[in-house]
């Protein structure tokens, strides 16, 4: 009876499989990548409006007052998630911050690290403050010794479906996620901060009537952004000035 020679791999054969599962996994990985920033976009979605309910939450409680900014002292600013997370619902505000981005998750201390609070008050799209069409300027209420705490009036919100609470946000300088989404650039020479598109080319932002949505370039012109910052993982570039 003869012996059964074992059947091995020529080197040939063993190449051809490595080819094959290179280009497999050449294939599959945009298709992984795609649908991890698919997650990350959903929980940033699912944070922004955690957001606007905790903040429409603090509004019912406080005679509709809704923060953005606070100020203890003429040389220290903090963001709505001052108000919100510490004083407020004294607990960590890790919905204030884009998974896809640093700091990826709350930092304690750091106040300027979070979505980005629209606080222009005057649009070229006509979406500022005016009598016929509703309030919408800033509150600003003074404590004294440059203490003062920024609210806009939640009943005084007109078309609040139009008017940005908080979105995705980027300091170029800082390299880190930032409080304050400017919507025109005063001086294009030395802009640094602006809403971001880090989601496959577009943007997350809740509105004040609390609908959240994703925004291309032109969608957020609609809301009164002139400019922005495309990008994520610190490759960023402006585009619009």
């Amino acid at each position: 009876m003869k012996s059964r020679i074992p059947k091995v791999f020529t080197l040939v054969e063993l190449l051809v499989v490595i080819a094959v599962i290179a280009i497999l996994l050449s294939l599959l990985l945009p298709a992984l990548q795609s649908a991890r920033e698919a997650a990350k976009s959903a929980v940033c979605y699912s944070n922004l409006r955690q957001s606007y309910l905790s903040e429409y939450t603090y509004a019912i409680d406080q005679q509709g007052y809704l923060p953005l900014i606070y100020n203890p002292t003429l040389n220290c600013w903090r963001s709505w998630v001052f108000m919100l997370g510490e004083e407020y619902m004294k607990q960590p505000a890790d919905v204030a911050v884009c998974p896809s981005d640093s700091p990826y998750r709350w930092q304690a201390g750091q106040w300027n690290r979070c979505y980005g609070v629209d606080r222009e008050i005057t649009s070229p799209y006509n979406l500022g403050p005016s009598i016929a069409r509703g309030e919408y300027a800033i509150i600003p209420v003074d404590f004294g010794s440059g203490y003062f705490i920024e609210y806009r009036m939640l009943t005084r919100i007109a078309e609040p479906a139009m008017r940005c609470f908080v979105a995705d946000s980027w300091h170029i300088g800082d390299k880190n996620q930032h409080y304050v989404n400017p919507r025109k650039a005063w001086n294009p020479a030395t802009v640094q901060v602006g809403v971001t598109l880090r989601h496959s080319g577009r943007a997350n932002a809740v509105l004040w009537d609390g609908h959240v949505n994703t925004y291309n370039r032109n969608d957020l012109r609609n809301i009164g952004f002139e400019y922005g910052i495309t990008g994520r993982n610190g490759k960023y570039a402006l585009y619009g000035l």
